[in-house]
């Protein structure tokens, strides 16, 4: 309940698990290293079936993941979104605006040009 109430995020449908609770779409509790590759890796039963082991995500997310290990699905996504971040640039013809991180100073940089385009 704790991971739900700081806003735990589906690697799928890109909402908080609240959101899709409230929408109705399937849910499961995932293994974050799957039961089948910790079964392969010989950890036993009570550690990769503790409750640190295990997340609210979508069910469509968790069909995606299966039993690998949590350093391949999260390579695939990050490349997927590569890829599809690639596809829309190649349409567009220019490159995408990329979501600039929180701590930057891109805040500050935009004001920054918005006053000196009014003062002009």
């Amino acid at each position: 309940m704790l991971v739900l109430r700081e806003g735990a995020a589906d690697f799928f449908w890109k909402a908080q698990i609240r959101e899709l609770h409230q929408e109705k779409i399937d849910l499961d509790i995932h293994h974050i290293f799957p039961q089948a590759w910790c079964e392969k890796q010989g950890i036993e039963r009570k550690v990769y079936n503790s409750i640190v082991n295990k997340t609210p995500i979508s069910y469509k997310a968790n069909r995606m993941i299966g039993g690998t290990a949590p350093s391949i699905y999260l390579k695939n996504l990050q490349a997927r979104k590569a890829a599809l971040l690639a596809l829309i640039e190649s349409v567009m013809g220019k490159p995408a605006l990329k979501k600039m991180d929180e701590d930057s100073d891109a805040d500050e940089d935009l004001d920054a040009e918005e006053d000196q385009s009014v003062n002009s």
